[in-house]
């Protein structure tokens, strides 16, 4: 053997040396690859479904607006009830000499009770029920909102891991050009460059690969606080994203999704609530009343009974002005509880536009990216590996091409993020209940994290790894290296 094959033999020993040390520093798993995966998620598998279900029923913004919604249930009863009646005891005529009570002319006994006007505990009942009604509604509302999020936290989690697996997938095959690199090089064929630049990239995609773990275990974090638990909580399996494409949303919109909308029938339940306190400013114009009666003792002679009745004066002229002002007061809000009514349709209207709008585009970014970039980047390749292997093309062409196809997948990974996140948007907004079934969102099958080895499931709707033929080792098949 030659001088130079004997420097080329100890430098790829070297290289394989630095590889070994640079990238299983690194690694998330023990193995041969510094891309070895574990054999799940941490944590018991959720589905979409029980995330909904738990975090409706414990987190913690909605547990408070339930708590504030629950006191207004008994507003009806109070007012539906008369106020306490008052008893009273009068001493008349005792000496101011003494203070012998016994030595007093007379005793009193009264009682008293209030009486609205007529029709006033009715109307002030049925104010209590709409105000009630407003509560609830808004806080169908929030709980609608709140489902949206818990929504697309989990949808972003189940993207984040995908986006990790394809970087798992990605890092394998470019430890692979790796060795393919370092053997052509050893037989003379192959450049030192070409074999730093491939460690280059790998040591590039490790940098990347933690701020994707990063970016998971802060989707990890947000997720389990919407659903109430501890943030470092562990969270298994979860759905795959639905990647079918559908056609144009807007024809397939259900009618009367305006008027189910939460935010919609809470404007209309104000509207209701202000006409109900409109009518109740009226009714003070009539008079409240006030019943006593009573008994007067009168030591050593015949007791007797006594009578009182009162009435109150709304209409006098120095109480007037206040009551007009009463009144102008709740027609106005009236008024602005009609134009909320408006403001609200037209928000729904916004939302709903909007979110089709998003389906539709990400839908027809989705088709590109599945029926042209991904798989161009695929033969691309696997063009570039073979041209490398058969010394007509360069390293560097072959690395870039890996790149390519880890941006493409990365890429088709978001288009569907954007596709689920515009689905859970649009069920928002046209106020479809979170825990009813639906045909947009996410398949009812849960995944796994991890593949089954080179060609086993991978990261992007159940098709295999794309880590192209050649790169991988096979038991079956003859090593392509020389």
């Amino acid at each position: 053997m030659s001088a130079a094959a004997h420097v080329r033999a100890l430098l790829s020993l070297v290289l394989s040396l630095i590889l070994f040390a640079g990238g299983a520093g690194t690694a998330f798993g023990q193995g041969a690859t510094a891309f070895a995966q574990p054999s799940a998620w941490e944590g018991p598998p959720l589905t979409l479904t029980e995330a909904l279900r738990e975090g409706l029923e414990r987190n913690a913004s909605l547990g408070l607006a339930r708590a504030r919604v629950a006191p207004l249930a008994y507003r009806s009863a109070q007012e539906r009830s008369l106020v306490p009646p008052r008893i009273e005891a009068q001493i008349w005529q005792l000496p101011i000499t003494t203070l012998n009570l016994a030595q007093a002319d007379m005793y009193m006994f009264m009682l008293e009770q209030e009486f609205p006007g007529p029709g006033k505990r009715g109307l002030r009942a049925a104010n209590a029920e709409r105000e009630l009604a407003v509560a609830s509604a808004e806080l169908e509302t929030q709980r609608l909102g709140m489902a949206g999020e818990i929504r697309r936290a989990y949808v972003t989690l189940a993207l984040a891991r995908r986006d990790l697996l394809a970087a798992f997938d990605t890092g394998r095959a470019l430890e692979q050009l790796v060795e393919l690199a370092q053997t052509t090089y050893a037989t003379g064929s192959g450049s030192q460059v070409s074999v730093v630049r491939a460690l280059l990239e790998v040591s590039r995609l490790q940098e990347r690969i933690a701020l994707l773990a990063g970016e998971e275990r802060m989707g990890v974090a947000r997720l389990n606080t919407l659903l109430g638990r501890s943030p470092d909580a562990a969270i298994g399996a979860l759905e795959e994203p639905r990647c079918d494409i559908a056609a144009t949303v807007r024809s397939n919109l259900a009618a009367g999704y305006v008027d189910r909308h939460p935010e919609v029938r809470a404007a209309r339940a104000a509207v209701n609530q202000a006409q109900s306190a409109f009518t109740l400013a009226q009714q003070e114009r009539r008079p409240d009343w006030m019943v006593q009666g009573g008994y007067m003792l009168t030591p050593g002679e015949a007791g007797a009974w006594t009578a009182r009745v009162g009435i109150t004066w709304p209409t006098a002229p120095w109480s007037r002005p206040r009551l007009d002002a009463s009144i102008a007061e709740a027609a106005r809000r009236r008024e602005a509880a009609t134009a909320a009514v408006a403001a609200a349709e037209s928000r729904v209207l916004v939302m709903v536009a909007e979110a089709a709008a998003r389906v539709d585009a990400a839908s027809a970014r989705l088709g590109v990216l599945r029926s042209a970039l991904v798989p161009q980047a695929e033969h691309l390749v696997e063009a570039t590996r073979l041209a490398f292997a058969n010394a007509q093309g360069s390293m560097g062409d072959a690395l870039e091409a890996q790149l390519l196809l880890l941006q493409a997948q990365l890429d088709e990974a978001r288009a569907i993020r954007e596709l689920e996140l515009a689905r859970a948007d649009l069920s928002t907004a046209v106020g479809e209940e979170p825990l009813a079934p639906s045909t947009r969102g996410l398949t009812e099958t849960s995944s796994s994290r991890v593949t089954d080895g080179p060609s086993g499931p991978g990261p992007l709707h159940g098709t295999p790894t794309r880590i192209p033929a050649g790169f991988q080792r096979n038991e079956r098949e003859p090593s392509t290296q020389n």
